[in-house]
């Protein structure tokens, strides 16, 4: 990875919010799939606690993620607005 993509990792978070609760298997046939930082964007996500997914190793294979989905922290943090923390006081 080249460098931490800070408007990347926003349209990471905002896509699996448009299919959150469920679970995203195709992140990387999103319009950001070519992008030769992706990975390594996603897998910070992860983390710091925004995202969640399971590491896919295949042998010969770059790296990648399945099973992404946003963590209650990666909402708030959308949200902008103090989450659920906030409203707890």
């Amino acid at each position: 990875m080249k460098s931490l993509n800070r408007a990347l990792q926003k349209e990471i978070l905002t896509y699996l919010l448009g299919v959150y609760p469920e679970f995203d298997e195709a992140l990387s046939d999103q319009e950001f799939g070519l992008d030769p930082d992706l990975w390594g964007n996603v897998k910070y996500l992860q983390e710091q606690g925004l995202l969640t997914g399971t590491d896919l190793r295949v042998y010969g294979q770059p790296f990648c993620m399945q099973s992404l989905r946003l963590t209650p922290a990666g909402l708030d943090l959308l949200a902008d607005d103090g989450g659920i923390r906030a409203l707890k006081g």
